[in-house]
């Protein structure tokens, strides 16, 4: 499920909207705006709540070379 989908599913269960929601991200006032900004911080709180997850993160070295902009595997 894309941000937007989830951000139109928010507007349909919290009867922000009839009409599905916003069709973009972009540019949104209201109570659009509240549903974006409700979603990226309860995004945020599950991310936060545990030290541990890992599931974002690594680690890897790399060479780089001067004016070499594709490595191989990247």
């Amino acid at each position: 499920m894309t941000k937007l989908e989830l951000v139109q599913a928010v507007c349909r269960l919290a009867a922000i909207t009839d009409s599905g929601g916003p069709t973009t991200l972009a540019s949104q006032t209201g109570d659009y705006l509240k549903a974006i900004k409700y979603l990226d911080m309860a995004h945020e709180e599950i991310q936060n709540e545990f030290a541990d997850w890992n599931f974002l993160w690594g680690t890897s070295t790399i060479t780089t070379v001067a004016e070499l902009a594709d490595y191989a595997g990247a």
